[in-house]
């Protein structure tokens, strides 16, 4: 095993309500720091169906130290669909549709081979 990690939902509609109908910042902050000092995680999964959460999320937990894995939910979604991102210093507004990060080359692959 590489490391000790867990998930983080930021937020997916099963059927008509938002498994997290209030998401805060300050609140994925405190709960990233928790993970990463008082559970001792070095990495999180970071799911939700906005990417905009996630990318926030992600940033969160960068900024602890923990490894981020993406994984949007549905699967079908395309702006972070691989996990095979780079988080940018800049933080969001910078980057893919300014959320903070890039793909990398890998990512790109990923969605030709998908293409077909």
């Amino acid at each position: 095993m590489r490391g000790k990690g867990i998930n983080y939902d930021t937020g997916f509609l099963p059927g008509d309500h938002d498994s997290r109908p209030v998401f805060d910042q300050a609140v994925v902050a405190a709960e990233m720091r928790v993970m990463a000092r008082e559970l001792g995680c070095t990495a999180v999964r970071v799911s939700g169906s906005k990417p905009e959460r996630i990318s926030v999320a992600a940033h969160a937990a960068a900024a602890e130290g923990l490894e981020v894995w993406f994984a949007p939910y549905p699967p079908e979604l395309t702006t972070a669909s691989y996990g095979l991102v780079s988080m940018l210093p800049e933080g969001p507004g910078s980057g893919y549709q300014d959320l903070g990060w890039r793909p990398r080359l890998a990512f790109e692959a990923m969605a030709k081979l998908k293409a077909g």
